[in-house]
């Protein structure tokens, strides 16, 4: 019988610190991208860390006993969301990337990458944020790939976003990620933008989980996927 367990996000350092680990051993599209940055912290200052700041209500967690081994996280306002990390989070983030290279660390050519994508940070097209406003991101280490446990997490987090009144959510997904893709399909999501590095694939929030395609696909064939 399995001892993993979904539930909400639990704010403090030892959870926050499990789940900066989580997202830096999945960076590489799923895999381990820890030797490929000289600031190990960098990958979750952005695609984590906020989300555990401004929205920890949407934050859900895969846990082992006590230990996190998964997470998705989002934010029912994407626009919102964007403008505060301009004025209230990069800011933040790049004066620590700069007193750390004050020091003489040189960094990698993945933190570099981070850093431009910072600077260059954008909205997703105007057709996928009319209609999808909220966006999540889900790192799921291996001890929680497989029996639905990804897709348990996103439905936990797609129930709060129906109680925020959100209307459709959406994600980003590289097209180097081909599982990824297969799984967020198989659980309903479809491409509504394509993007220079992969796709933009979107869910409507307006109809009942019971009535999507995954949950008929579930249904009538008893699988699960990540």
């Amino acid at each position: 019988m399995s001892s993993l367990t979904v539930r909400p996000y639990q704010p403090g350092p030892t959870e926050d610190a499990a789940l900066r680990d989580i997202c830096l051993r999945t960076g590489d599209n799923g895999t381990d991208a820890s030797s490929l940055y000289a600031l190990p912290w960098l990958l979750a200052a952005v695609y984590l860390d906020p989300y555990l700041k401004f929205h920890p209500h949407h934050c859900i967690v895969i846990a082992d006993g006590d230990t996190p081994v998964g997470y998705a996280v989002g934010t029912p306002d994407t626009t919102a969301f964007t403008s505060r990390l301009t004025e209230h989070w990069w800011p933040q983030v790049l004066n620590r990337v700069a007193q750390v290279q004050n020091t003489g660390t040189h960094l990698l050519p993945a933190d570099h990458a981070l850093v431009t994508t910072i600077h260059q940070w954008a909205l997703p097209p105007a057709s996928v944020i009319s209609s999808y406003p909220a966006h999540l991101h889900i790192d799921l280490l291996d001890a929680a790939q497989g029996g639905g446990w990804g897709r348990r997490a996103i439905n936990e987090l797609l129930t709060t976003m129906r109680q925020a009144h959100v209307p459709g959510i959406h994600l980003g997904v590289s097209a180097a990620n081909t599982r990824a893709q297969g799984f967020y399909t198989h659980i309903g999501f479809t491409v509504v933008a394509f993007a220079p590095w992969g796709s933009f694939m979107g869910m409507s929030l307006t109809t009942p989980p019971e009535a999507t395609p995954a949950a008929l696909h579930s249904q009538v064939h008893g699988k699960t996927s990540l």
